[in-house]
């Protein structure tokens, strides 16, 4: 190969760190380190600018080292997620060295590995992916790891110990209390809580999938803050029961105020004046959360 494809990760890893204000040096190393077309089937492969209209096709590798979404199922919507969203996810979320952490929807295994490069040897993750064609190619492309374990299944449902960190790669308008109860005493849980929709197709026509903000939430013990990262569009996760929640959301998101999220409170606590948006037994609140 006529280049340096060690250095162009590097520099891929800089720029995708630099893009989102990621100071951390482990981050970066993760990014730097994974070969992303491991994990994009053969070439050539559709890239997706942020900004961009139309999807361009390359086989050229050094090509899917940008900052560009990298289809994966054009049928389904799905693709390969965007790194410096992803970079930014992860500082904020504060994943460390030693953790364990639940992947929901762990797609062709991408960022499963750079989490596993983070939490290194001592760690472990375990993906979950309800699509049985791309669990086994994400269990062959993350073999390498052995601090990885990949099932197929429906993340709503496996039946896992309580970890550090739960990251979910779909979209749901509730919060999962399975979730929560998983969480260790001060674990995090960051997912995309967004509302059903459709999404224009470069080159014309729709995907179904939903818009919303990052959240991140963290215990501390029985209490839960929560924060919106950013806006956020998502394919929906499979098997989440949107029925209840998607209006309210959607007029949520719609008064743009989702920076004033504070705190998660949970059942029996009633919601209050300062309640953002409620679920059956959840409630998000622009309040600090009870110290």
């Amino acid at each position: 190969m006529a280049f340096d494809l060690a250095a162009v990760r590097a520099r891929y890893a800089d720029m995708v760190c630099r893009e989102v204000g990621v100071a951390s040096d482990t981050i970066r190393r993760a990014f730097a380190a994974v070969a992303r077309e491991r994990f994009l089937g053969p070439p050539p492969w559709n890239l997706l600018a942020p900004k961009a209209q139309k999807l361009t096709r390359s086989a050229d590798p050094e090509q899917v080292y940008a900052n560009v979404l990298v289809e994966l199922d054009s049928r389904q919507g799905i693709n390969n997620g965007l790194p410096s969203l992803w970079a930014g996810t992860f500082s904020a979320a504060g994943i460390a060295v030693g953790e364990s952490v639940l992947h929901v929807g762990t797609g062709a295994g991408y960022y499963t590995a750079i989490m596993a490069e983070i939490v290194g040897p001592t760690g472990s993750v375990l993906g979950v992916e309800i699509d049985p064609a791309l669990a086994a190619k994400a269990k062959d492309a993350l073999a390498p790891y052995p601090q990885i374990k990949v099932i197929a299944g429906n993340g709503l449902e496996v039946d896992t110990p309580q970890v550090d960190l739960i990251v979910a790669s779909a979209g749901l308008s509730t919060i999962p209390a399975t979730w929560l109860d998983r969480l260790t005493a001060k674990g995090r849980l960051v997912m995309p809580l967004t509302v059903v929709g459709d999404w224009p197709k470069p080159g014309g026509g729709t995907w179904h999938g939903g818009s919303g903000g990052m959240l991140v939430i963290r215990r501390v013990n029985a209490d839960y803050s929560a924060r919106f990262l950013c806006a956020v569009g998502f394919i929906p996760c499979v098997g989440a029961d949107r029925s209840d929640h998607d209006n309210q959301l959607r007029q949520a998101f719609a008064g743009k105020t989702m920076k004033l999220v504070r705190s998660l409170h949970r059942h029996p606590t009633p919601p209050d004046q300062t309640c953002w948006a409620a679920g059956q037994d959840w409630w998000l609140s622009t309040r600090e959360k009870d110290r």
